[in-house]
């Protein structure tokens, strides 16, 4: 069975590296991004299965990723995971609004999160 690949979309390099040393030990594919247009051209080149998108970044922020990963039918229906410091309930329920599968206010608790990474990818 392949491996699942999970796109890891973050400007803040500790959350990327908390997020890659606690998803490759379970045995995922992890592709990386330090901003929204790498991520965009990441989810172009290698299909990610899950999305995990943090919303304030450079270039494209996540909220305008995640637009247009919805508007596009070939990369509509992959989850994403929102993990960011907004977490204002206006901000959550837009984020929901917007399709995302799970929002995690940082700091998050890692464990959670690998729940629900998991329930997604089965």
């Amino acid at each position: 069975m392949p491996r699942k690949r999970i796109l890891i979309v973050d400007d803040d390099r500790e959350t990327v590296q908390l997020l890659s040393l606690a998803l490759r030990p379970k045995g995922y594919k992890i592709n990386i991004a330090f901003d929204g247009v790498e991520a965009l051209e990441q989810v172009e080149k290698a299909r990610p299965d899950l999305i995990l998108l943090d919303i304030n970044m450079p270039w494209i922020d996540g909220s305008q990723v995640q637009k247009i990963l919805r508007s596009n039918p070939r990369t509509a229906k992959i989850p994403v995971i929102l993990i960011t410091v907004r977490e204002m309930v206006k901000d959550v329920e837009e984020g929901m609004e917007r399709g995302a599968k799970a929002y995690f206010a940082k700091p998050f608790d890692i464990e959670r999160l690998l729940e629900r990474v998991d329930e997604l990818l089965k």
